[in-house]
């Protein structure tokens, strides 16, 4: 009889102890989904259109473009990746970093430094001044 009492028990427990599992289960899965979620959100993938000109509104030919992060960590390293879409035109993506600096230079031209973070537009003309020659260098010969 006592068997068939802790078997009875047992039976009529197992829905209640099955409901706390998968509610603990349940749990974790959703704390660990939206962490994740988190922590996705937070490594900010950015798509910047770019176009390089001189300061009369011409596109550069060529162009040289860098990417420097603010901060970095040793789990975490930015990464960007360039792409060139025509004279004067780039995409460049960004991602595992919110605050950056995009550095562009074109040969005779000064190189420009600009500051970008994350709540900057998509849109970026960057244009460049040109080198004036120093009149003291020039010989008079």
């Amino acid at each position: 009889m006592k068997i068939g009492k802790a078997i009875s028990d047992t039976i009529s427990a197992a829905p209640s102890v099955l409901l706390l599992v998968l509610g603990i289960a349940a749990f974790f899965m959703w704390s660990s989904k939206s962490n994740l979620e988190w922590e996705i959100e937070d490594l900010t993938i950015r798509e910047i259109q770019l176009r390089i000109e001189n300061k009369e509104g011409k596109k550069l030919k060529e162009a040289s473009i860098g990417v420097e992060p603010m901060y970095s960590f040793d789990e975490i390293k930015p990464k960007h990746k360039l792409t060139i879409l025509g004279e004067g035109n780039a995409r460049l993506s960004v991602v595992f970093v919110r605050n950056f600096k995009i550095e562009a230079s074109a040969r005779g031209y000064r190189s420009r430094r600009i500051e970008y973070s994350d709540s900057d537009p998509s849109e970026l003309l960057i244009i460049l001044e040109p080198i004036e020659a120093d009149p003291d260098a020039v010989s008079n010969g």
